[in-house]
């Protein structure tokens, strides 16, 4: 009822975003591995006044490879991850350029662990419903086109753990 209160007195901007950077995940390994990917992200928001946003991402990252620690294989594994998240952001306005942000939030993330040992191949999959918090720094190019750069930390069981996943990305929004 408040939200809806809250939405009757602000004229509500949606905005999409596109990003692309790297994370990594919290692993061990046995001998050497990758704990890094690449990472495309996918925004959706809408903006609930001057400083209060109410977004959702999407985040796909390619497969780290290796042979990790926890995961029972002394053969080559993969780990890929996806995830969504729900997020409220809080932005201070520096200039008429600039912005910080925070983020928190709910992540839901799945990861998938493929082994390839030498006599048979296994496919596992977590999933884990995490905190997920955020900050990052927005420069406007236009007064609805903006360029936004993320530091992100949620949580996630890759391989059968609790572990962290952090991601630095850059990206372009635009607001209509």
């Amino acid at each position: 009822m408040s939200l809806s209160l809250l939405s009757t007195g602000v004229a509500a901007q949606s905005y999409v975003g596109i990003a692309a950077g790297k994370m990594s995940a919290s692993l061990k390994c046995k001998n050497s591995c990758q704990t890094s990917a690449t990472n495309l992200k996918l925004t959706g928001g809408v903006d609930l006044g001057s400083n209060w946003s109410l977004e959702s991402q999407l985040n796909i990252a390619s497969t780290m490879k290796g042979a990790f620690e926890r995961i029972n294989a002394n053969a080559e594994s993969s780990i890929s991850h996806k995830g969504i998240d729900l997020a409220a952001l809080y932005r201070w306005r520096l200039n008429d350029k600039f912005a910080l942000f925070s983020r928190t939030g709910l992540a839901y993330t799945s990861s998938e662990v493929k082994n390839s040992n030498a006599g048979s191949a296994s496919t596992t999959r977590y999933s884990a419903l995490k905190p997920v918090i955020g900050a990052g720094l927005v420069y406007a190019i236009t007064p609805l086109t903006y360029l936004r750069g993320d530091l992100e930390i949620r949580q996630a069981r890759s391989d059968g753990n609790n572990g962290n996943i952090t991601g630095l990305s850059l990206g372009i929004q635009s607001a209509f």
